[in-house]
């Protein structure tokens, strides 16, 4: 009898629940969707733009159409986690640089941007330097260097003196 009554009282709020659910999922869409608005113009009003790493990736919906991307990057000595969504064909590369936007006033507040993606280059001339170098150019820079670590090579073992021209040497090192 029991049984029966509580299986009558959980229809009827199922039945309730699935009439009204739109009531519910209504106040939640708006604020999520305020909030949204909110970090976009924060982002928008207070830009800054750094670079950040891709750590890691996971599917969104489906294995083969948009995936959410795990990054970090640094603010004022401060390390920042953010995640941004991109289509699997966009050909995201893990542990790569990209851009991030940000808003200075909050850093929690970021996007990635995946349009290019760069490497990080750190120099030791002087002192320590770090750039980054968009990816496609970066593959261009050691493809020109191997060759010229070749050439230099041939031309060494068909010298007579075995002298290196250390002027030109320099110039080489210094362009990479």
């Amino acid at each position: 009898m029991t049984t029966l009554i509580i299986k009558k009282v959980l229809q009827k709020v199922k039945s309730t629940l699935q009439r009204y659910i739109w009531i519910l999922a209504l106040p939640i869409f708006i604020y999520s969707w305020i909030e949204y608005d909110k970090r976009k113009t924060d982002i928008r009003v207070n830009r800054e733009i750094t670079y950040g790493k891709v750590n890691s990736s996971s599917s969104i919906y489906k294995k083969y159409s948009k995936r959410s991307y795990n990054y970090s990057f640094l603010y004022q000595g401060k390390r920042y986690d953010g995640t941004s969504s991109a289509y699997t064909s966009d050909d995201i590369k893990y542990q790569m640089f990209y851009k991030v936007e940000f808003s200075s006033k909050n850093p929690s507040h970021n996007q990635m941007i995946f349009d290019t993606a760069f490497v990080q280059v750190i120099r030791n001339q002087d002192h320590l330097d770090t750039i980054y170098m968009p990816y496609e150019e970066y593959l261009k820079n050691i493809s020109r260097y191997k060759l010229s670590k070749q050439q230099m090579n041939q031309d060494w073992d068909q010298s007579d003196t075995r002298a290196v021209d250390i002027d030109s040497l320099k110039v080489l090192m210094n362009r990479n």
